[in-house]
């Protein structure tokens, strides 16, 4: 975030970007901005790499669940919540999902349009439109 070269994540500038023409990269960097990266970058230390987007093929089922857990859990801690097992993990999940109205339908929405982009055939029930229960 703090890069200043060419093609940054975010950017402060000194003029308004031209993202009409597609000319983003050409508005020159802020003084403070310049000043405040590299006050950051001091602090942090300099970025390990370029930042990819993973290929959906290489995230194990094992690596998607450690990052729901490590994501549940930490909205959790920081609600004070105590999860020790699975039980706990559950129950601060279903919490999680009612106060944000996460209802049944919008996760049979989600299902459907995960399956039709892996490949896989929607799997609707006539009767309640969710996928099959395993």
């Amino acid at each position: 975030m703090t890069e200043v070269e060419r093609r940054p994540f975010f950017a402060m500038t000194s003029e308004p970007v031209d993202r009409r023409h597609k000319h983003q990269g050409r508005a020159t960097r802020h003084p403070e901005w310049v000043r405040v990266a590299s006050t950051i970058r001091g602090l942090v230390g300099t970025p390990l790499g370029l930042l990819t987007r993973p290929v959906r093929g290489q995230i194990t089922h094992k690596k998607a669940c450690g990052m729901i857990l490590g994501m549940t859990i930490g909205a959790g801690a920081s609600e004070g919540r105590y999860v020790e097992n699975i039980d706990d993990f559950l129950s601060l999940t279903r919490s999680i999902l009612e106060r944000n109205d996460i209802t049944d339908q919008w996760i049979a929405n989600l299902w459907n349009k995960k399956a039709t982009s892996a490949g896989m055939l929607p799997c609707v029930s006539s009767t309640r439109g969710f996928p099959p229960s395993r």
